[in-house]
């Protein structure tokens, strides 16, 4: 049906998605409203008054979205200011990342993945250590890396659409270091409960009714175990 196409593709990308944020929230919304607006007015399509219908439902969960999602949305490498209507909401998003003014006095210390790799491990801590020295030799002069010239940087940069934003943001920690610390608090919120589900799912189907005394420990690793092996973190 042309009308739920675009709810059809919404629930795949949400629920398919390893790692949806609010930005894909607040994208997905805007795109099935513009999708359901053309189809408002038009009386030749048969189903007009159906799109109507869900088109003021979508409307009143709207401002409860559009409020909770504008920082991460932002910052957002995959979607930044794609997932707003007008030059003015974008100019409110800017202005709610500036007035995070806390972040700026905080500890510059990103905490880091650690990769396994002690040859990448080893050449990172180097890297740091000049990184470091670098940074002690700019905090001599005026600094340049405000939250307001690191948004604007960063903003310049044009969107990534094949990346997790976690891992993007690790990688440009040096370069912002305001905005990596904001994001690691806003991009890391859940922004759908269907990862939680999908692990209630699974410990549903291995704690059935006749394995229903197992120890928490062990259901703990072998659920860890089965994840692992899905990811192949480890082969069997």
């Amino acid at each position: 049906m042309v009308l739920l196409s675009p709810i059809e593709r919404a629930t795949r990308l949400l629920s398919a998605s390893s790692y949806p944020t609010h930005g894909d929230i607040r994208f997905v919304f805007l795109g099935i409203q513009e999708y359901l607006s053309r189809y408002i007015n038009n009386n030749d399509f048969s189903q007009h008054m159906v799109v109507s219908l869900i088109y003021q439902k979508l409307s009143n969960y709207w401002p409860i979205i559009s409020e909770s999602s504008q920082i991460s949305s932002l910052l957002d490498p995959r979607v930044k200011s794609f997932a707003f209507e007008s030059e003015a909401e974008k100019i409110n998003a800017k202005n709610l990342v500036l007035n995070l003014t806390e972040y700026c006095s905080m500890s510059s210390s990103i905490s880091e993945t650690v990769t396994g790799d002690d040859i990448t491990e080893t050449r990172n801590f180097f890297r740091r250590l000049r990184n470091n020295n670098i940074r002690s030799s700019e905090n001599s002069t005026p600094s340049s890396r405000t939250l307001e010239s690191e948004l604007e940087r960063y903003l310049s940069i044009p969107s990534e659409d094949h990346v997790d934003p976690l891992l993007w943001w690790q990688a440009q920690q040096e370069e912002f270091p305001i905005l990596c610390r904001i994001t690691q608090d806003y991009l890391c919120i859940q922004a759908t409960s269907v990862a939680s589900e999908q692990a209630f799912s699974i410990a549903g189907l291995m704690i059935s009714p006749l394995r229903n005394r197992l120890d928490p420990e062990t259901a703990r690793i072998t659920l860890c175990l089965k994840s692992w092996i899905r990811e192949n973190i480890v082969k069997i």
